[in-house]
């Protein structure tokens, strides 16, 4: 299963370094989530990167700073994507700089999920289970419901709220592509080792690891 970090929404001392750990780790894609950031300091942040990992990288916001980085990609917001003529004429700018550019973007239900037409790489779902970073963030599905659409769904649909190691089985058994982390991570007292410990599972999902 796919494994995805996103940022704490606040940058904080030393996060560049702990980020820099996680991909010597094996980090493979990092959602950069800080929308207070200016421009500057988003580039700042970036630069703190070495260069052979900003192709892990997908940003929320600042979205032309992946013509000029080439990133992994970039992922829209719910208030982007109404924006349907200029977010389409960003999309193809990015792409005439990078084709591979990576496009996602988050749903918070089925509903507006099943309507979405466009080709996302692939896409949050949220919240599954009770938020660990977002206090009033409650686990909202029918789990049953849920597992059939996934199973059904020619998108790839990646969880997001509450996960942790020891939810990661329950996310693969749902039918989801993978897994996105916030307060899992950051919430941990060594967010390194819970770290390779989710990715373990990702790994391995249905597995006792030791």
């Amino acid at each position: 299963m796919k494994l995805i970090v996103v940022s704490k929404s606040r940058i904080y001392s030393g996060e560049t370094e702990l980020i820099n750990k996680l991909f010597d780790n094996g980090l493979e894609t990092f959602h950069l989530r800080k929308p207070q950031a200016t421009r500057t300091t988003m580039e700042t942040y970036i630069n703190l990167i070495p260069k052979k990992y900003w192709d892990r990288i997908v940003l929320h916001s600042h979205y032309r700073l992946a013509a000029k980085y080439p990133l992994r990609g970039i992922h829209l917001t719910s208030r982007e994507r109404r924006k349907k003529f200029r977010t389409w004429v960003l999309i193809k700018y990015l792409k005439a700089k990078h084709s591979t550019i990576s496009i996602s973007t988050s749903y918070h239900s089925l509903k507006t999920l099943s309507q979405s037409r466009f080709n996302y790489q692939y896409i949050f779902l949220s919240t599954i289970f009770d938020s660990i970073s977002k206090d009033k963030k409650q686990d909202q599905f029918v789990r049953p419901n849920l597992s059939v659409y996934l199973n059904n769904s020619p998108h790839n649909i990646i969880a997001l709220g509450g996960i942790e190691a020891s939810r990661i089985d329950d996310v693969a058994k749902m039918g989801f592509s993978g897994a996105a982390v916030v307060g899992g991570i950051w919430s941990s007292d060594d967010p390194l080792e819970t770290f390779i410990e989710i990715k373990e599972k990702c790994e391995n999902p249905g597995a006792v690891l030791a």
